[in-house]
This record gives structure tokens, sequence and C-alpha cells, in this order.
């Protein structure tokens, strides 16, 4: 019977597929084992997944519930009707065709529900991430006028503190610069002016009667640059009380200078006459030489004594009140020489000296004849001339060979007489030179 064993067969695979799904049911309801596999250890705690696992599977459950209905059904009509196998199958097919179009149409259904469901949720995160973005701009936006706005006072709180910064340094800087400048122009002042004035000042006059007080600089701070004033006022000080020492020194030497001076002067003149006495009543011509020489040598001596005088910036006792001869001037100038008969006098113009400048002028040429003999050979002669000038002065030169000097020690020289020193050890050892230097300073 073909159509009993198609019906039969077309029975069992409708059996199959109802009983297939029920054995799946079964067996995904079944207690899941746990990690270490012992089945008695189950959670008994269902966990999300397992939620959303069940939810699954009782829609299975409902689905295979349906096609079963549907397919139990379909086999009854089958049986009830008589149904060939042809029949049975396009009724199996159409019953099938109902089922996907029924699990279509619930899956299409269940898809649009999950694609609104998807949207909503879509819809939502976008609301919050734009609201989450303008709360964010927001936020950056106050962030940004804070940074601005602290930057923009901080700037000038630095430019301000600057400016304070600079400004101070400024005045600060013009005030040092000033009281450094003022410090400069008074060390300069005092250095080259006020101590060398009153130290002229003291050599010149009796030092009681010169005022040593001092102006002080005027800077009172109590900076660096006020001490250093205000040290530099105690030098001057220290300096100016050294000055009036050394000159009430000197004062002291020239007094003794002068004194002992003025006494060997008075013994000298004595000596002198009592000479002259001698020589005028001695007729031995010998003896006359001898007396002669002795006059000589007194003279000498009293030239000597003078020169204390000079150094002592004193003038000499003996004075002439009338004019005498130039020549009768360089004679006794020649007299007070040691070697004075290697000295000859050639074409003198006939000129009057004053009587108050004769002792002096003869003094001077003294020492200047002095001088050309001492360093002149002894078998030379030293010859002195004289020429009138067309403004009525007479130009005296003395003329010696001798070794001579060099660029550097004439240049010394002539500074030594335009400018006579201080009397100090050195003036001892040129004491004809400094003699002639304050004579003819004396008289211009």
């Amino acid at each position: 019977m073909p159509d009993k064993d198609e019906g039969g067969g077309l029975f069992r695979r409708i059996t199959r597929r109802v009983t297939g799904p029920a054995r799946e049911l079964v067996g995904n309801i079944a207690p899941r084992s746990s990690p270490s596999g012992s089945p008695g250890d189950s959670d008994p705690r269902p966990t999300e997944f397992d939620k959303a696992e069940m939810k699954a599977m009782i829609e299975r459950k409902r689905r295979n519930d349906y096609v079963r209905k549907r397919e139990l059904d379909t086999l009854r009509r089958i049986r009830r009707e008589g149904l060939s196998a042809d029949q049975a199958q396009a009724l199996t097919m159409q019953s099938s065709r109902l089922d996907d179009g029924n699990t279509e149409t619930r899956s299409t259904h269940s898809s649009m529900q999950q694609s609104h469901g998807i949207k909503a949720k879509i819809d939502a995160m976008n609301r919050i991430e734009r609201s989450l973005l303008n709360e964010m701009q927001k936020k950056s936006r106050e962030l940004q006028d804070n940074a601005n706005r602290d930057a923009l006072i901080s700037g000038a709180i630095i430019l301000l503190v600057l400016g304070i910064a600079v400004v101070g340094a400024f005045v600060v800087a013009r005030s040092m610069i000033r009281s450094l400048r003022r410090l400069q122009q008074t060390a300069q002042d005092v250095a080259q002016k006020r101590l060398p004035e009153l130290v002229r000042h003291l050599s010149e006059s009796d030092p009681q009667d010169v005022d040593t007080s001092i102006e002080s600089i005027g800077i009172n701070t109590r900076d660096e640059i006020g001490q250093v004033a205000r040290a530099f006022d105690d030098v001057h000080r220290e300096a100016v009380r050294l000055a009036a020492e050394q000159a009430l020194l000197r004062g002291n030497v020239n007094a003794m200078f002068t004194n002992l001076s003025r006494r060997s002067q008075g013994l000298i003149q004595r000596q002198l006459s009592l000479i002259s006495e001698l020589e005028s009543r001695e007729a031995d011509p010998d003896q006359l030489s001898n007396l002669f020489k002795l006059d000589h040598l007194a003279t000498r001596m009293r030239r000597n004594g003078e020169n204390l005088l000079v150094l002592a910036g004193e003038e000499p006792g003996r004075r002439w009140t009338r004019p005498v001869p130039l020549v009768d001037v360089l004679r006794a100038a020649a007299s007070e020489v040691e070697q004075y008969e290697r000295i000859e006098l050639t074409s003198v113009p006939p000129t009057d000296v004053a009587g108050r400048v004769v002792n002096d002028l003869v003094h001077l040429l003294a020492e200047l004849l002095e001088n050309a003999t001492s360093f002149s050979s002894p078998q030379t002669k030293v010859r002195v001339t004289g020429h009138a000038l067309p403004d009525g002065r007479v130009l005296i030169e003395i003329h010696d060979t001798g070794i001579g000097l060099s660029p550097e020690d004439l240049s010394d020289i002539n500074e030594r007489l335009a400018n006579p020193p201080t009397v100090d050890v050195s003036v001892s050892r040129r004491m004809g030179l400094f003699v002639v230097g304050r004579l003819s300073q004396r008289h211009g």
C-alpha cells in the first residue's frame, strides 16, 4: 500500500519535528554544571546572561509549540479526510509556509521592535552626548575665561612690579652715581688744589696763622658710599694735620738754621775785619799772601753761612744802599770761588746793579762759578761774558769746558731751577743748585 507507506513516513517526520524541540528544551532547561565540573555545585543565583538565555528558550518553546500544534492539526486532518500522499505532502508544505510566514512576521515584528528600541537608545545617547558636549564646552569656556583673566591679572601685577623695580633701580642708581661723582670731584679737588695750596701756605707762613680746618664732602648716607666719603674726610683731615706738623717742623728747623747762620755770620764778619786790619799792617809779601788766602777762605765760609739763610727762607743781613757796577759784582762773585784764578771776565757792559739785589746776585754768580770750576778741567779757563739786550737787560754767560750733561739731567736741573723743591736730604747734595733756584725765584 503505497499510500499507507507514504502516510506513515510523513507521520514519522512530523513526530520527529514535534519531539525534537521537546528534547532540546529539556536539555537546555537541565541545570548547568559549575566551572569545577561537579553537578552539585551549580550557582542558584541567575545572572543577566541566564535571564536572557531563559527568555530566548521560552520564545523558542512557544514557537515550537505553535509549530507542533500546526503539524498535529495537519496530521489529524490527513487521517480524518483520508488524503493521498501527494495531497498530504501539499498540505504539509502549505502548513510549513504558513508557519514560516508567521515566524517571519513575528521575527520582522520583533526586529522592528528591537530597531525602535535601539533607535530610542541611540537618540537618548545622542541627547546625553549633546548635553555633555554643551556642558563641557560651557565649562571649557568658563575655564578659558578664568585662565585669561588670571593671566591678565598676573601679567599686570608682573608689569607693575617690574615697573616699580625699574623705577627704584633708576632712583638708587642715580643717587649712587650722583654721590660717586661728588666724591670723585671732591677727591680730585682736594688732591690737586686744596691740599697743595694749604701745604704752600703752611710753608710760606707761620703754621699757627693758617686755617687747617677741612670742608667735608657732605655725603652723610649710611651706605658704602657714605662710609667711603667719611673715610676720605678722615684721610683729608689727617693729611692736613701731618702737613701742619711738617710745616711746623720745617719752621723749627729753619729757625735753627737762621740762628746758627746769624751766629756764624757775626763771627765770620769779625774775622774778616780782623784779617783786613792785619793785611793793612803787614808788609811782608808772603804774609800778605797767606792773609789773602785766609781772607778768601773766610769769604767762602760767609757764603756757606748765607746758604743756610737761603734754606731757611731768610735774607742776608748785608745790604747795599747804592748801585754797584756789574763788573764789580762779577769780581766779587769770582773772589768767593776757590779757583778764582781760572776765571776770566771779558766784554762786560758798563751797567750798574741796584743795591738791594747786589748781595743776592753776587751769591748766585758765585755758586754758578763754583760749579763751573769744580766740574771742568783744572787746566782750562772759565770765561764770563756780558751782553746788553735791546730791552735794557744784560745777559751774562759762563762758559766752561766740562764733561757735559745728558738731556735728562739738563731737563731735571732746569726744572729744579724753575721750581725749587722743598728742603729735604737731596737738597744737601745739591746745595748750590737749590740756592740758585731760591735766589732767582726771589728776584723773579
